[in-house]
């Protein structure tokens, strides 16, 4: 599962890196746990909140936001922290999922172009992301996991980042 914003729609990483900014402008700390999704990805998501082993809910296949790349999960160390960036999300355009998936912003408004599910591969090609970049990304990807488990569990959230949409 990537956490990296350039792998986003346009638009919507554009929102998502205005909101970001924002956030670090009011000295909120975050962690981005999860955008773009691989169709394979949200079915492992899907199945194993199906089977009770996340306290996040996850779409089916194919109506994920994530696997569009219109959709971000964000992860903060407290509730105050959290309310304060449900506003800052509104401002850049972002609507908050709510409480029972705390996690997960998506992007409102319609795509310039008609958005369809791409593989991560595709869109690393279309974005020009080398083999080595991945390799980098990953290990990146790893950092930030580990990350954003620690603010997870302030919350009392599972060992998994997941959503609904």
């Amino acid at each position: 599962m990537s956490t990296n914003t350039s792998l986003l729609d346009e638009g919507t990483r554009q929102k998502v890196e205005e909101w970001r900014a924002s956030l670090r402008s009011a000295g909120i700390p975050h962690v981005v746990t999860s955008t773009r999704r691989s169709r394979a990805e949200q079915t492992a998501l899907y199945a194993r909140w199906q089977r009770g082993e996340s306290d996040l809910p996850a779409a089916p296949p194919g109506s994920s936001m994530h696997e569009i790349g219109r959709a971000v999960d964000v992860a903060f160390e407290s509730e105050e922290d959290l309310a304060d960036a449900i506003d800052l999300a509104a401002d850049a355009g972002l609507e908050w999922f709510g409480p029972d998936d705390p996690v997960h912003f998506e992007d409102p408004d319609e795509p310039e172009e008609p958005a369809r599910a791409m593989s991560l591969a595709e869109v690393q090609k279309q974005r020009g992301f080398a083999s080595f970049e991945s390799s980098r990304l990953n290990v990146g990807l790893q950092t930030a996991s580990k990350v954003a488990q620690k603010f997870l569990s302030a919350f009392g959230i599972g060992d998994h980042v997941c959503c609904k949409r």
